[in-house]
């Protein structure tokens, strides 16, 4: 049986320190060498991660490129003028009675379909078209032929509206 001595010197010089390890020296540790380990995996993963991401930004713009040189070249002569429109305004009623007006539009902005709408942003009187009553926020085409007789608040207008010769 060793003496207390002898313990004591063991203990001290580190001598069965590493034959017997108390258990939260041993999880420490375990912890320490796992963390290592996960960090590591994460830098070499981030590495393939970056790389690989390089190759699909590289294969991406190869390929956006080669689609930008393949569209047809832009041939100004060929595009459509603009539609260019005048809007005359002639007061039928209310206090511009006898007035007109021709609003120069150089792009009207028509529907795909090539429809002009009107829509009663809820007006106190609401507005009329061609005497009917068009119901608020809702949009209401309007004729590109023939005169438009629009009633608005207390005014009373007729818009015609002209295609303009370029």
């Amino acid at each position: 049986m060793a003496s207390k001595r002898q313990r004591e010197d063991e203990h001290s010089t580190g001598k069965d320190t590493d034959d017997k390890v108390d258990v939260q020296t041993f999880f420490v540790r375990d912890c320490d060498a796992a963390a290592k380990q996960l960090v590591d995996h994460a830098k070499r993963r981030c590495d393939e991660l970056r790389k690989e991401f390089a190759k699909s930004k590289e294969a991406i713009l190869s390929e956006i490129i080669a689609q930008k040189e393949n569209l047809p070249a832009e041939e100004e002569d060929e595009e459509e003028p603009p539609l260019a429109y005048d809007v005359i305004v002639q007061c039928s009623g209310g206090p511009y009675k006898g007035n007109s007006y021709i609003l120069h539009i150089d792009l009207l902005r028509l529907e795909p379909d090539g429809r002009l709408l009107y829509t009663d942003l809820d007006s106190t009187n609401g507005s009329y078209i061609n005497d009917d009553l068009v119901a608020p926020q809702e949009p209401v085409s309007l004729s590109l032929t023939e005169p438009i007789h629009l009633a608005v608040g207390g005014g009373e207008l007729v818009l015609s509206i002209v295609k303009r010769q370029r």
